[in-house]
């Protein structure tokens, strides 16, 4: 279960500082977070959703967490940039949840690390993070 405090380390910056968030909404299976001490026009939200489709062992569910930062662009307009992590695990027709773990360290590990690192990088310098940001492959 997620806590409504989000506030020792479950959210860090690209330094590995720790970023406080606290939950502003808890509708259906939503939960909403707003970084704690955030302006308008410079919010920070996180979200965590779920959704089920099917029933039986066709029954899907497909989780997303979400991170929304708010800032002022070039133009000096509001822009948003937005990252998300979807996890499809075909909740129906499985034994456990040993495949969405392991496909969740493959991808964590390919965004995070780089070939020569075994500890985690929030600097936005990883190989898979590498090639999102800059567009390259």
């Amino acid at each position: 279960m997620i806590p409504k405090v989000l506030n020792t380390n479950e959210v860090k910056s690209r330094a590995g500082v720790e970023v406080e968030f606290q939950q502003i909404d808890d509708t259906g299976r939503k939960l909403l977070f707003s970084k704690v001490g955030a302006v308008p026009n410079a919010d920070e939200l996180l979200t965590v959703s779920h959704q089920s489709t099917g029933s039986g062992v066709k029954e899907v569910r497909r989780s997303m967490c979400r991170v929304d930062i708010e800032s002022a662009g070039v133009d000096g307009s509001t822009i948003t940039t937005s990252a998300h992590l979807v996890l499809t695990v075909p909740i129906g027709n499985s034994a456990n949840y040993d495949l969405a773990k392991e496909s969740l360290a493959r991808l964590g590990s390919f965004v995070f690390l780089t070939g020569a690192d075994s500890t985690f990088i929030y600097a936005g310098t990883g190989t898979g993070a590498d090639s999102l940001i800059n567009g390259t492959k």
